[in-house]
């Protein structure tokens, strides 16, 4: 039997060589600490635990005279089970819900009074068995064509199966854009990110946070009129089920709605409704530009945000890239795909419809995103999975 050393080199060896480097953060000088002493950062660290978990599994492995310790092997953030997806059909919307491993359809059901709707969003608590789903109301005789928002309380059993969806007691306005929304961890509570008025009206919008009592349907409201152009990005809840944070957009296009990322927000919900701008906020020095759509991750420290655009030759380019919730610098980039479109008007469908993160879990690990294709992206690599039905547009509201 080789020695425990060259067994260690080549373990160590084989690691190195799986890694690829679109999935590493990059390195940064370690910083000092309190006192002067200098802290390994996050990547450091998570290197050194690997070599501890490569030690412990060789010495493991040796026989008992060479063994001296072992250490549980850590393994990643487990991922969600189901998820689920919204999309049109001829007889209205319908919830289907998945297993995240393949896609694989374990119980699908229609959400009643929607055969004139879209799905906007959906979320989940943290268990993942209750989702709370979002769907615009369609006319087409009016401009831009919503007018009202419904939502819908679905509960997931153990196994997969949806059970029977209820309208929820919520009410958000004449259809005014929904930027994101969140359940808090007990489900008792759903938190709305809104922009009021903007493309509706032609006027400078503003932003809006409101949280529903799902029990009672008592809203609180806190409302940032007072700043026009800006407006809150998708909420998630901190773990104590009172702190909301999102990210705060400003619009520098009125006509085509394009919009970067300035800071993050966090809103205590314990406090009165009343002012968002009251709310902490995080600044970035540099606004990131040229991103559909994000998500905060990893309790408040992460930023997964889409970025779709139009090339040459009816060709477009989707990215998924890893944002510091901290200054919005480029951690790393999740995803790249080159897609080549027949003509200008499907490649513009894509952009405007096809380009979104859609769902993180609690740890960061595991996003759920349609960049031209819909999957999910655990730590970097992407897995295409069942999402939108052919007959629907490219979009799928899912959540997990």
């Amino acid at each position: 039997m080789p020695a425990v050393e060259d067994q260690l080199r080549a373990e160590l060896t084989r690691v190195a060589e799986t890694v690829q480097p679109g999935q590493l953060r990059p390195l940064r000088e370690p910083t000092r600490g309190p006192g002067g002493r200098r802290r390994l950062l996050p990547v450091v660290a998570a290197a050194a635990a690997t070599v501890v978990t490569i030690v412990a599994a060789v010495l493991a492995s040796a026989p008992s005279g060479q063994r001296g310790f072992a250490v549980p092997r850590p393994g990643p953030a487990a991922m969600p089970r189901y998820y689920v997806t919204v999309a049109r059909t001829s007889a209205g919307l319908e919830a289907v819900v998945r297993d995240s491993a393949h896609g694989a359809v374990t119980g699908s059901v229609r959400l009643p009074g929607t055969f004139a709707a879209a799905g906007q969003s959906v979320t989940a608590t943290q268990d993942g068995r209750t989702f709370a789903v979002a769907a615009n109301l369609i006319d087409a005789s009016t401009l831009p064509g919503t007018v009202a928002m419904l939502y819908f309380w679905l509960p997931v059993s153990a196994d997969g199966h949806p059970g029977t969806p209820a309208e929820l007691p919520v009410g958000t306005g004449n259809g005014e854009p929904l930027r994101g929304m969140a359940l808090s961890p007990d489900g008792t509570m759903l938190a709305l990110s809104l922009e009021r008025f903007g493309l509706i009206t032609s006027t400078a919008p503003y932003g809006d946070v409101e949280v529903i009592d799902l029990a009672t349907g008592k809203t609180r409201t806190w409302t940032g009129h007072s700043a026009p152009g800006y407006f809150p990005g998708a909420p998630i809840w901190g773990n104590d089920g009172r702190t909301l944070t999102f990210t705060w957009w400003r619009v520098t296009s009125q006509t085509t709605g394009a919009a970067v990322i300035t800071g993050v927000r966090e809103l205590d919900t314990a406090a009165p409704g009343g002012n968002l701008l009251a709310s902490r906020l995080t600044g970035f020095r540099t606004a990131t530009e040229d991103l559909q759509s994000a998500v905060i991750t990893s309790g408040g420290r992460d930023i997964v945000a889409s970025s779709c655009r139009g090339g040459d030759h009816g060709t477009a380019v989707a990215e998924v890239v890893e944002l510091s919730a901290a200054d919005g610098q480029l951690v790393r980039v999740l995803r790249t795909q080159t897609t080549r479109f027949p003509n200008a008007t499907d490649e513009q469908n894509a952009l405007d419809e096809s380009c979104a993160v859609l769902s993180a879990d609690a740890s960061g690990q595991h996003v759920l995103v349609q960049a031209f294709s819909f999957g999910r992206i655990d730590n970097g690599v992407f897995t295409a999975l069942p999402g939108a039905p052919p007959s629907s547009v490219p979009f799928a509201a899912a959540a997990w």
